[in-house]
């Protein structure tokens, strides 16, 4: 059974956490890479960003979610701090799991969106685990 502690695997060091005393592991790297490549590209960016610790993911991930804030935008804020609110919400979900009350009004509904878009792809990362332990229990 797959869990979010393998995705771990993705990441150069990764490997040796699975080493035991011999055998095959129960979860090998290419399974977890099936998993991750089953995943939309900025659910993707999220698992290896936030679970296998690959910071070269973190601009793309933040340059996702900026597009899709960018494409429904309706409001006056300069865009370096739709950038600013963009990647404190990222490092808030990731690193801290709570949502920051020190946001200005005024961004407020950047952050949540951010927030939302984020939230999405842990979802989806979740639910790629799930079918893909659903399907390998029914083999």
């Amino acid at each position: 059974m797959m869990t979010l502690e393998h995705l771990k695997l993705l990441g150069m060091r990764g490997q040796a956490l699975e080493r035991s005393t011999g055998g095959t592991p129960d979860i090998t790297f290419q399974e977890v890479c099936d998993v991750v490549g089953r995943l939309p590209p900025m659910a993707n960016d999220y698992a290896r960003y936030s679970f296998a610790a690959d910071d070269g993911r973190r601009r793309p991930l933040e340059s996702a979610i900026l597009w899709k804030l960018v494409i429904d935008r309706r409001d006056t804020l300069p865009m370096r701090e739709v950038i600013d609110v963009v990647q404190r919400a990222v490092a808030d979900f990731i690193f801290k799991r709570v949502k920051s009350e020190n946001i200005k009004m005024m961004q407020q509904s950047i952050y949540d969106a951010a927030w939302q878009l984020i939230d999405d792809c842990d979802y989806e990362l979740r639910c790629a685990i799930r079918d893909w332990n659903q399907d390998v229990d029914e083999t």
